[in-house]
């Protein structure tokens, strides 16, 4: 079942689950974002679209390591780059989140 997307990011959190494609969702995103200057906001459920990236690079390496796959081998460190930089990226926004929420109870 494919659902529609519609012009906002938060719509990723559950489309990836109905489409199969978690890749898709946030490139999308990503798109709207740079031609539609569509704002990214923090939302705490993007940390449950980290996790998966992690445990995806790690099992294409120990895929590639059981199978004997040079070919996954090669792009494991690649998907450990973007769940890195999906993590670091969550965890800025979290922590920009958390300084407005304590500039907006100081005033």
């Amino acid at each position: 079942m494919r659902l529609i997307l519609l012009r906002s990011c938060r719509f990723l959190k559950v489309s990836p689950f109905f489409t199969g494609r978690p890749g898709r969702g946030g490139f999308r995103c990503l798109l709207q974002h740079l031609i539609r200057r569509f704002p990214l906001r923090y939302d705490p459920l993007y940390w449950g679209a980290v996790f998966p990236l992690g445990m995806y690079a790690v099992a294409t390496k120990q895929m590639a390591a059981t199978q004997g796959l040079p070919f996954l081998a090669a792009l494991a460190p690649a998907f450990f780059v973007v769940a890195l930089a999906a993590w670091m990226l969550t965890f800025i926004g979290l922590a920009r989140e958390l300084v407005h929420q304590a500039r907006r109870t100081a005033t």
